[in-house]
């Protein structure tokens, strides 16, 4: 992770990645209401990134999501039906933030894999 105002961001994440079954990432001590944008891919590059480490491939990119007031920023849908086992994903959420170096926080990153 890469500290902002809050100290470093945490990324966690719960669910069983079995299709239909409902999987969350949260994040914490984020900025509060600061934008984050969540990075996925299917390998881990490791990259120097605005200061920090870019873990993920970035592959897919959502952005224009907020945390909330106290820094957190749930993200919760039903794992879709269809990914092969064994697949792993890379997680890592980025966060504007003045604090943070070139204006960046980042959070840990998370692996996980399709049983």
């Amino acid at each position: 992770g890469l500290a902002g105002t809050q100290g470093v961001p945490v990324l966690s994440g719960a669910g069983g990645l079995c299709a239909g079954e409902v999987v969350s990432l949260t994040l914490t001590r984020a900025k509060s209401n600061g934008l984050v944008t969540l990075v996925a891919g299917l390998s881990q590059i490791g990259l120097p990134f605005k200061g920090g480490t870019l873990v993920p491939a970035p592959e897919v990119l959502i952005v224009g999501l907020q945390a909330n007031a106290a820094g957190q920023l749930v993200l919760a849908a039903p794992w879709p039906v269809g990914v092969p086992s064994g697949i792993e994903l890379y997680w890592q959420e980025w966060i504007a933030d003045p604090v943070g170096p070139k204006g960046f926080s980042a959070s840990n990153a998370l692996r996980s894999t399709v049983p």
